[in-house]
């Protein structure tokens, strides 16, 4: 099959919120159909890319940034011996990695990007289980970069369990398995610690279940119940689960439920929950992601309603569902994620539409329109690091916010030219910079 040429097309003309302006740009896959779509940095230039997957390819394709959220070449970033059908990415070891599922084949395997030190991973793939019939392949539920759980077609969930050897090589456990009877939706879970609490939503049912597990971090055994009870059985099509944690140790989670068109909220607090629905009036939603979309630093709910995006701005601490109309596309949203490409600290938006044909990048233009961003990175050293992060003390940060992965913010102390990140959780971190009006944006490994 002839590849597609890269087609980069002028602005196009969407339905847009003055709330928050977008520049959009199409790219175009016509002729070679996308299955997939996952971001990440796995060159470890302090961009992030678009990796794709394309019918009848043999290949991952990379959209490589080019740094200001609009500009991107396409290449080919790995070629197969069989057709990609699955892929996602996940630090491993420091840095962003990727792992994919191929046509035929069982299990996951793992290709590394670059570790902290800039130096190249091991060469090729590793297997990382032979686990078959995998379903969830772009889920990592632990909390924990050695753990992945997945479920498969049987209705069984698996823990993958990662021993590290050493920074360019894993070794890797096969799963333990954990019967379940239904459909699995999109898992999450809360890490406290080495105990786990994760939740299965069950598509056809309409119940979440709850599980817990231990995770022993001397052998990277792993100790889990056998059965899982049923945390709620009143919902009626629940598709996706998404926790939250804050700072103060608030835990909660949305569910999203496309029978009842709603995002259901439930607090936890000292063994029991409350229990709320976002009702936002969605025609027919479909998906949903948690990230920093409007500017004011506080986690946001993006959800995917046919043709439209819509922002439930603020999304913890909402007691109702007032969402805002983000965009309205020409067609259908079949997938979308949200991260940041252009470097400002605010997460832009990458979707396909279901037509499969293109892939639309929405670069956020509402902080360059309320806030200078500096465009080099305030000088944090060493990173990684496991106790403080130093700098010249010839700049003095104002405020300083790490924001995880999964959306939860940290506010670190600073003094004496360093920060105290002794106390977060190990992984990846975009770091913004408050200092004489400007703000900085870095992007750290805590170890």
């Amino acid at each position: 099959m002839t590849r597609t040429l890269l087609s980069l097309l002028s602005f196009l003309c969407f339905q847009l919120t003055a709330q928050i302006p977008l520049t959009i740009t199409e790219f175009d896959f016509e002729e070679v159909p996308l299955i997939d779509i996952a971001v990440g940095d796995l060159d470890d230039n302090g961009r992030t890319d678009i990796y794709l997957i394309g019918e009848e390819t043999q290949e991952i394709i990379r959209l490589t940034n080019l740094g200001n959220g609009t500009n991107f070449i396409k290449t080919t970033y790995y070629l197969l011996d069989e057709q990609p059908l699955s892929m996602g990415t996940i630090s491993f070891n420091g840095g962003d990695d990727m792992y994919y599922m191929l046509e035929g084949q069982p299990g996951i395997h793992v290709l590394y990007g670059k570790d902290p030190f800039i130096s190249e991973k091991q060469s090729g793939a590793t297997l990382l289980d032979t686990v078959g019939g995998l379903t969830q392949l772009d889920l990592s539920a632990f909390n924990f970069s050695q753990m992945l759980m997945s479920s498969d077609t049987s209705g069984n969930l698996h823990f993958e369990q990662i021993i590290f050897g050493s920074f360019n090589y894993i070794f890797p456990n096969t799963s333990s398995s954990l019967p379940f009877a239904g459909e699995a939706g999109q898992i999450s879970s809360f890490g406290l610690g080495d105990s786990i609490d994760f939740y299965v939503p069950d598509v056809t049912s309409g119940q979440i279940f709850s599980g817990q597990a231990t995770f022993n971090q001397m052998n990277g055994d792993i100790n889990y119940e056998d059965q899982l009870e049923v945390f709620d059985n009143g919902l009626e099509h629940p598709v996706a689960t998404m926790t939250y944690s804050d700072t103060m140790g608030n835990r909660m989670m949305f569910v999203l439920d496309t029978g009842l068109h709603e995002i259901i909220k439930y607090v936890f607090q000292e063994g029991m929950y409350s229990k709320t629905t976002l009702d936002a009036s969605f025609t027919s939603p479909t998906m949903m992601a948690m990230g920093f979309v409007d500017g004011d630093n506080f986690p946001d709910l993006v959800v995917a309603d046919q043709d439209k995006l819509w922002l439930i701005s603020n999304a913890p601490s909402r007691s109702n569902g007032q969402a805002e109309l983000i965009v309205t596309y020409d067609e259908p949203i079949g997938e979308f994620v949200l991260t940041d490409f252009d470097g400002d600290g605010i997460d832009d938006i990458a979707s396909v539409p279901v037509s499969r044909d293109k892939v639309l990048v929405a670069r956020n233009d509402l902080m360059t329109s309320v806030q200078e961003i500096e465009s080099e990175p305030f000088g944090y050293w060493p990173n990684p690091t496991s106790t403080h992060l130093y700098f010249s003390e010839s700049l003095v940060p104002e405020r300083v916010e790490l924001i995880a992965t999964n959306g939860q913010i940290y506010f670190p102390n600073s003094e004496g030219g360093k920060i105290d990140v002794s106390g977060i959780p190990t992984g990846i971190y975009i770091v913004r910079t408050f200092a004489e009006g400007k703000m900085y944006v870095d992007k750290i490994s805590k170890q």
